[in-house]
């Protein structure tokens, strides 16, 4: 029974890829979203434009032009704001996401397109590539709280610790290393040294793991989060290059691809626990956090299938037009993006499983819902990720570490780390 059940779910899955719109889209590079699922943001590499496409129709609702939008954007789900930098200006564009109005213009310590948002403390940084200076922005004030300058020959890769606001900043050329930032109060706390020129950062929150790679490195590096020291060197790649990686927040699993192979890593341990052949080289890569499954693409069959986590099997294709640059998650909707910069589209892909699946591949209750007045409370069951209807994490809720959340009205997605269970919750004000 248990079998014919796993075959049900994974034809399941396999059925739910589909290819839903293809939009155009001149030369499209970064892409976000925002909160309820209405609309995704593109970025140009050949204009000064952003791109609004409405989801409800997949199709472009406006295009701003002089908006500087050749770099990287991120989006804040706080305060419903996007921010876009353009690298060849070194400044950022704040639009408030609800109307769709720009704000104002910053100028920005230094040229570079790392932007990162930190929850903890409704922040946004901009790492400088060659200026080595670390911008911050009041997320709620829309100023420059502070520019730092390291003195580092420039700023390679930034993440954070959405539990405590730390901020991890790698730097150029052994000086210093990786620097440790407290978030709230804009000063350096500490540095690991040796871990310089990494461009890549993921943060467990739960697990209290950081996991950085330097893409012309074959090894992973992970930090200890709570005391800011190295754990582990692990061989990942076996000579080849790391090029993207996506992390399970609920299951303590990252995954690393490497040429024409992913690698699952188990976060408790340590460990590797699996490789799989997959057809061809990995460009892009992400996690959804409900389901455990890891969607990719490939060149250069220009391909985009779906992965099950937990077993590292196929489960799903879908044929794309061209070589993919980024892909983002909308979570409201069920929708994956994809941006093609050969074709000069954005893909619209279909991957609502109505399943979600754990280790045993049993059924769980999904997406059930609940109504919260005032602060969301962790409970002793289990702890849990939180995320916002865009996927992106909002935070974590543990006895240890943090107890309740102060969140502002809208939907959320409550993930059980151990189980995977996905709860919808709806707090009201």
């Amino acid at each position: 029974m248990l079998c014919l059940y796993a075959w049900v779910l994974l034809m399941a899955i396999a059925s739910a890829q589909q290819l839903e719109a293809t939009i155009p889209v001149p030369n499209p590079t970064s892409i976000t979203g925002n909160s309820d699922g209405s609309k995704v943001y593109v970025t140009s590499d050949d204009s000064d434009s952003l791109y609004i496409i409405d989801c409800s129709t997949n199709t472009v609702r406006a295009q701003w032009v002089g908006v500087p939008a050749r770099g990287s954007m991120v989006y804040n789900p706080a305060a419903n704001k996007l921010y876009c930098v353009c690298s060849t200006e070194a400044t950022v564009a704040i639009i408030d996401a609800g109307p769709d109005t720009v704000l104002k213009k910053l100028p920005l310590g230094d040229y570079g397109e790392r932007l990162l948002f930190n929850p903890a403390c409704n922040r946004v940084y901009h790492a400088g590539e060659y200026e080595e200076v670390l911008t911050i922005i009041d997320g709620r004030l829309d100023g420059v709280l502070a520019m730092l300058n390291f003195w580092s020959y420039g700023l390679t890769g930034i993440g954070c610790d959405a539990v405590t606001g730390k901020v991890y900043c790698s730097t150029k050329d052994y000086h210093p290393g990786m620097l440790v930032i407290d978030g709230r109060r804009n000063t350096v706390l500490d540095s690991i040294p040796g871990l310089d020129d990494l461009t890549t950062i993921i943060v467990d929150t739960s697990l209290r793991r950081a996991y950085c790679f330097e893409e012309r490195d074959d090894c992973l590096y992970v930090i200890d989060v709570d005391k800011d020291s190295f754990v582990v060197e692990m061989e990942v790649a076996r000579y080849c290059d790391i090029e993207v990686a996506a992390l399970d927040q609920a299951r303590h699993r990252l995954y690393c691809a490497y040429d024409d192979t992913i690698v699952a890593i188990e976060g408790a341990a340590n460990s590797i626990v699996g490789r799989t052949k997959v057809p061809e080289d990995v460009e892009a890569m992400l996690c959804d956090d409900r389901t455990g499954i890891v969607y990719f693409t490939t060149t250069p069959d220009h391909m985009f299938w779906a992965l099950s986590g937990p077993s590292l099997e196929l489960v799903g294709s879908v044929s794309l037009g061209g070589r993919t640059h980024n892909l983002y998650l909308s979570v409201p909707t069920d929708r994956i993006y994809v941006t093609d910069l050969e074709t000069c589209a954005v893909y619209v892909i279909r991957c609502n499983t109505g399943i979600a699946e754990n280790e045993t591949s049993e059924p769980t209750q999904s997406h059930t819902s609940a109504l919260v007045r005032g602060p969301l409370l962790a409970t002793s069951n289990e702890p849990a990720t939180v995320l916002d209807p865009g996927g992106r994490l909002v935070g974590v809720l543990d006895t240890e570490h943090s107890r309740s959340l102060q969140l502002p009205a809208g939907v959320y997605f409550v993930v059980g780390q151990r189980t995977g269970e996905s709860q919808r919750v709806v707090v009201v004000r």
